[in-house]
């Protein structure tokens, strides 16, 4: 049986891996909050220029493997591993502002099977793992593992697709 996978948040990470999940197969639900964004990616396109991407993005729609949504409750209770990879914008003082990591973390586990894994996928500082664990009273029994602090995002160096 092929594994089910959230992805939260369509931005330069998230859509990436979204899309290329799909073309390997598997049932992908994309969460993004952006009505906008989200219309652009229901249409098989990206909101963003990442060279071979379109392509990509259509024949997931295209099959079903893809699936775009806005619900967190239509994706993550189905799904055997959760990617976040939400936005971690700039605070005043340059600092990362982790209020969407912490927040989709806690709203995933809310919704979580038990043994899905979670998976931080956002570029964060070393730590944010460990705080996410820490942060959140687990229920007994519940398995959140493969918490990595951070991984490889799209730059204008490092491109996803090609």
């Amino acid at each position: 049986m092929t594994s089910t996978i959230t992805v939260l948040g369509a931005g330069y990470v998230g859509l990436s891996t979204a899309a290329l999940l799909a073309q390997a197969g598997f049932k992908i639900h994309l969460v993004e909050p952006n009505p906008t964004r989200l219309d652009t990616i229901k249409q098989g396109r990206s909101f963003f220029f990442e060279a071979g991407l379109d392509p990509i993005i259509k024949l997931g729609i295209d099959s079903g493997n893809l699936l775009p949504t806005d619900s967190y409750e239509a994706s993550v209770p189905e799904s055997d591993f959760v990617f976040s990879c939400v936005g971690t914008p700039d605070n005043p003082d340059g600092s990362s502002n982790l209020s969407y990591v912490y927040g989709a973390a806690e709203t995933a586990l809310r919704l979580m099977q038990p043994n899905a894994v979670y998976i931080q996928k956002s570029t964060v500082p070393v730590g944010t793992g460990k705080v996410i664990i820490d942060k959140f009273d687990v229920e007994p029994g519940r398995y959140v593992g493969s918490i990595a602090s951070s991984a490889v995002a799209p730059t204008k160096q490092c491109s996803l697709v090609s």
